[in-house]
């Protein structure tokens, strides 16, 4: 998901770590030497045991990275795609997440509400935050650092160079957009930023000796495709290094899965379905190798899980590739193609029409293009009901917070010394104004309506996403067809990015 606040953080790119591993390579740990409490101690209860960070592998074939910059950006959906992709990737996997080994990062929902009545009403209306419905707890997941883009580059700089098998690097956190795929950006523990250019600049400067492969999670993800260009630029040539990605959605979208909900079963983000196809089944455990397993080689590979999580997954989610990105940038337009001749084979687009296309009621390109003006016109029109709407909630909330704070100043501050005492004494005066002012009934009106509208918005984004799921796959099918039919260097190159996202893990 994305974070809350662009203009709260600053982008820090990736920088070199060489000295930390020319000092060993442990050195990423010494934050954890001292080890972690697994949890808080709450009065009447024993201290919990030192929770240590494990010792890397003595080859890395995979590293998996969970958490955004903040407690509060740690949702349990989150930490349960990294245990399921630890699981995945086997004991060659290195784990990082959130604050490290123990540290209570996990935001779980509260099943029954918690807390002050009166207090919590005040928050809602005063200074309304996500989170305060849940509670944080220790990760119990067996980690080998955090969830810091240092570490991450630290043991990337061991990784690459270990052999010749190809390296997965598997993401699963939040992401920032902006105004073109090279402004989006994915944050880590402690609010760092990794964006295409600092990405694709550090590994020009590199030589791995394996391929490498990100899948990432994120809001924006498919900003991090631009990869597949010399320093992220489109104007300049494929990267010869062996190197692509699969992304959760695209360069200008929000992604789902980052879920405080406890009941795994409700999870429907990306990495869920995507993880679990990668292990032959579908989200809820059933068997379905022989549907996932588009060419029938009995290996499961990284496109054949991205084709069953675009299928499967009933999200906003709008998943991409590097070379799906790269299609798009060197494919020919029709009108320099003489002759088309015969499409390529693409197993996994094909597969996706024939499931998608009938879910949706439609047969025919022609019919999804009909759908698609329909839903992006009802779009626009709703985008401009909510926005009148949410200038009305403004409106009726600054009344609100005004009338408020005249009579009681401190109440939209509860680390101010005399709020507590102005709960205390003022408690039956503060309830009476809740259950009869005419300020606060027409806050909650417009407020109501305002989330009443927002989840016709979300309806309206799930269908268009599934939508563009099957415009993406005609749109693949057409340009690859015109790249094979002119061929040469970069057809190859296509070819040679399908390969490494086909790869099994």
């Amino acid at each position: 998901m994305s974070s809350a606040s662009r203009g709260s953080r600053l982008f820090i790119p990736l920088v070199t770590t060489g000295a930390l591993v020319a000092a060993g390579a442990g050195a990423y740990l010494r934050a954890g030497e001292q080890g972690l409490h697994n949890g808080e101690v709450r009065e009447g209860e024993a201290e919990d045991e030192v929770v240590r960070p494990l010792a890397l592998p003595d080859r890395i074939d995979a590293i998996v990275v969970g958490g955004g910059p903040a407690p509060d950006a740690n949702q349990v959906s989150l930490e349960a795609d990294v245990r399921l992709a630890i699981t995945t990737f086997g004991l060659n996997a290195v784990a990082l997440f959130a604050g490290g080994p123990g540290t209570r990062s996990v935001q779980v929902a509260d099943l029954e509400p918690r807390g002050d009545a009166l207090v919590s009403e005040i928050g809602a209306l005063l200074a309304p935050r996500g989170g305060r419905d849940g509670h944080y707890r220790a990760t119990t997941l067996p980690l080998h650092g955090a969830g810091t883009l240092t570490q991450l580059e630290s043991i990337l700089e061991l990784a690459i160079t270990q052999g010749t098998r190809p390296l997965t690097v598997y993401v699963a956190g939040h992401g920032d957009g902006g105004e073109s795929p090279i402004d989006s950006r994915t944050l880590f523990w402690g609010g760092d930023a990794l964006d295409a250019l600092a990405l694709a600049e550090w590994l020009d400067a590199r030589t791995p000796s394996r391929p490498v492969r990100f899948v990432v999670t994120s809001c924006f993800s498919g900003g991090l495709g631009e990869i597949v260009f010399e320093a992220a630029d489109r104007t300049r040539p494929a990267s010869a290094q062996d190197r692509c990605g699969l992304f959760a959605t695209s360069w200008d979208e929000e992604a789902s899965g980052c879920d405080p909900d406890p009941e795994r079963a409700h999870h429907d983000g990306f990495g869920v379905h995507f993880l679990s196809a990668l292990g032959g089944i579908d989200r809820d455990g059933a068997d379905r190798r022989d549907e996932i397993d588009l060419d029938d080689d009995d290996v499961i590979g990284l496109y054949e899980a991205l084709t069953h999580a675009r299928i499967a997954s009933r999200s906003i989610d709008i998943p991409t590739t590097t070379s799906e990105i790269y299609l798009r940038v060197v494919a020919p337009p029709s009108t320099e193609v003489s002759s088309l001749g015969e499409a390529p084979s693409l197993p996994e687009q094909r597969a996706l029409i024939e499931s998608l296309a009938p879910a949706m009621g439609l047969g025919t390109e022609d019919e999804l293009a009909t759908r698609l003006d329909e839903v992006r016109a009802r779009k626009a029109e709703h985008d401009v009901a909510l926005a009148e709407v949410t200038a009305e909630t403004d409106e009726a909330y600054y009344a609100l917070t005004a009338e408020m704070l005249s009579r009681w100043p401190v109440l939209d501050d509860p680390f101010h010394p005399d709020f507590a005492d102005t709960i205390t004494r003022e408690r039956a005066a503060i309830e009476r104004y809740f259950d009869t002012s005419p300020t606060v009934r027409r806050y909650v009106e417009v407020d109501e309506e305002l989330s009443a509208m927002g989840s016709v918005d979300l309806s309206m984004r799930l269908e268009l996403s599934l939508l563009r799921r099957l415009e993406q796959a005609y749109e693949t099918i057409e340009l690859a067809t015109r790249l094979s039919a002119r061929g040469g260097a970069e057809w190859e190159r296509y070819l040679a990015l399908r390969a490494c996202e086909w790869g099994a893990p």
